[in-house]
């Protein structure tokens, strides 16, 4: 499906096959029926909505148009989707209630508590740490705020089956999927509440059948215009490969809900460090160089090198506490690539005790 072209891969080629089959402005299955299966029971109106993964812009446009949502903000990381669905927002008479951002993987670029819902449509798959997803989503959720997404997951833990891996490797769009217990599990670490997931693999397994039947027509090359044969055929073979993992419920999209509690109940991590400095001139490049893990998952110093006294035992002469969103936060931090690499930079010019602890539940 998703073969870079031009750098991307949701090119101009691939969103004309995907609309194609699901409908103008969409490039996820089921169209506006699905959407309000997803929304069933939500109410929308003049709430913030950001659209993680807007893709061509018929959801924003549907979540204003028939949900009456106040504004929604849809961030993407492609140029092609998110002039698409610009044009689509401004084409919808809907200039003024959607906002396309395009965005870098990693940390959301939003202040805390700025949206009423936190909403993505088959799209977060893309997104492989799926606990520091959960924490920027709660980071950006007001309180009272719902999480309500709809994404591509594996049916298991483990390793995936032949099957399961070729239908990956033929998508090509960088899957990162996770189990339903994953996704639980990460959005319960963070503190969320009213955590459920619902899945859709019943449905989807016979509406997978019809697109395929589609993508088969002849007369499917003459409704995708500019498309060639061999590109239809290959995403036919994609198709084809992923009907059996649907069928043993391996490949299981599913639905997703959480709520953010109305005071954020999440226990705290921290990091409590006792450092000695032998460079302080490299030191400072540690330093730079740490500000991207601690953005990305949430931290903020509470103590960085202040004046000390020590009254008890020993101690390095520079103390640094760091809060976390949770304890598994500051776990992940820690191990995650980004810390590592501005580790190596102090590794060799510092000494350090550091600890990872949770807070006080109270």
């Amino acid at each position: 499906m998703g073969n870079d072209i031009g750098g991307e891969l949701y090119h101009p080629q691939l969103v004309e096959l995907l609309e194609t089959v699901w409908g103008e402005g969409w490039l996820s299955p089921g169209g506006p029926e699905e959407l309000a299966r997803l929304l069933d029971g939500r109410d929308l109106r003049g709430k913030s909505v950001l659209d993680i993964g807007c893709g061509a812009g018929g959801i924003d446009v549907e979540l204003v148009g028939r949900y009456d949502a106040a504004y929604v903000t849809g961030i993407d990381v492609e140029d092609t989707v998110c002039a698409t669905a610009r044009a689509r927002a401004e084409a919808a008479g809907f200039g003024d209630r959607i906002g396309i951002v395009k965005v870098a993987p990693g940390p959301l670029p939003f202040a805390p508590e700025s949206f009423d819902v936190v909403f993505s449509k088959d799209s977060i798959v893309h997104i492989p740490d799926k606990r520091a997803l959960m924490a920027e989503v709660r980071r950006v959720l007001k309180p009272g705020g719902w999480f309500i997404a709809s994404d591509w997951l594996i049916g298991h833990d483990g390793p995936p089956s032949p099957e399961m891996a070729a239908y990956i490797a033929a998508e090509g769009l960088d899957f990162g999927m996770a189990s339903p217990g994953r996704y639980a599990e990460a959005m319960s670490a963070e503190g969320f509440t009213a955590v459920e997931t619902r899945s859709r693999n019943a449905w989807y397994r016979e509406q997978a059948r019809r697109e395929l039947a589609m993508l088969r027509d002849p007369e499917f090359g003459r409704g995708a215009k500019g498309l060639a044969a061999d590109f239809i055929a290959q995403n036919a073979g994609i198709w084809e490969r992923m009907l059996p993992v649907l069928d043993s419920g391996e490949h299981c999209p599913t639905h997703l809900f959480a709520q953010k509690p109305m005071q954020d109940g999440a226990v705290k991590g921290y990091w409590v460090a006792h450092v000695s400095v032998d460079d302080p001139e490299v030191y400072e490049g540690y330093r730079r160089a740490n500000a991207v893990a601690f953005a990305k998952y949430g931290a903020q110093f509470i103590v960085r090198g202040g004046e000390a006294e020590v009254r008890e035992g020993e101690a390095r002469p520079r103390t640094v506490v760091i809060e976390f969103p949770s304890f598994a936060a500051a776990r992940a931090c820690f191990d995650s690539p980004e810390y590592q690499a501005a580790k190596a930079l102090r590794d060799p010019v510092s000494s350090a005790d550091l600890v990872i602890v949770e807070g006080w539940r109270g």
